[in-house]
């Protein structure tokens, strides 16, 4: 289950910055699955948050917060961030 989280986190930073709509089409919709508030799908961001104890909402501040640098950053030509999910979850499995 956490594989599905770091994958979407993934896709959601490489797609931000690749151009081109095949590019654009992956990271909408994995910003659409991110940010959707779905509690009935078995593989919603939400359930798969709970399922590996992480808050989903603390998950979602953190994507909000790098979209908001990364808009930061290409206005000042600067390096992208990173996400960090949980420095408990890095420490496990990085």
């Amino acid at each position: 289950m956490f594989a599905i989280l770091l994958d979407a986190v993934e896709c959601f930073q490489k797609y931000s910055l690749l151009p081109g709509q095949y590019a654009d089409r992956l990271f909408k919709d994995t910003e659409d699955w991110i940010f959707k508030d779905d509690h009935k799908w078995p593989f919603s961001f939400m359930n798969i948050c709970e399922a590996v104890e992480m808050d989903p909402n603390y998950c979602c501040a953190k994507v909000s917060r790098y979209r908001k640098l990364r808009r930061q950053c290409r206005k000042r030509r600067r390096s992208w961030p990173e996400i960090v999910l949980s420095q408990r979850w890095d420490k496990r499995f990085g």
